[in-house]
């Protein structure tokens, strides 16, 4: 039992090891939302490109910073700050349309809130740039 663990724990680590960002366009819209206020904003499906995911586990890398692009524009255009935002990617613009619908719908269907529609012309995220995430040595010189 042993040894079966220790192999899937080298396997593991090798996995993690390998794993490389990867660029490459993908689809994304963002909602926002603010607990003091009933009005939901939804953005638009767009692609942006160029995005870095991580090609083993498919994770966006600086997701929040892309999270953080439509909150800064929620604070400063309507005045709303500790607004929530979240942002839903993927490959498939189909996909990531209908999954746009389904969280419009869920918001319809609360009927507490009501929902704004941002067009493309009012906000599009932008590409964040990329920046290693390898630990580094603080005591290192450079």
């Amino acid at each position: 039992m042993r040894h079966i663990l220790s192999i899937l724990f080298v396997l593991t680590l090798c996995i993690t090891v390998a794993a490389k960002p990867k660029s490459c366009t993908v689809y994304m819209f963002g909602v926002g939302v603010s607990f003091t206020d009933s009005i939901a904003y939804l953005t638009e499906v767009h692609p942006v490109t160029p995005v870095y995911i991580e090609t083993s586990t498919g994770f966006l890398y600086d997701r929040s910073l892309y999270a953080l692009q439509l909150r800064n524009l929620l604070e400063e255009k309507y005045n709303l700050p500790n607004t929530t935002c979240v942002v839903f990617f993927g490959k498939s613009k189909k996909k990531m349309e209908r999954k746009r619908e389904k969280v419009r719908q869920g918001y319809l269907d609360s009927e507490s809130f009501t929902i704004m529609r941002m067009p493309k012309e009012l906000f599009t995220f932008f590409p964040e740039e990329w920046e290693s995430h390898e630990p580094t040595n603080p005591f290192e010189e450079q």
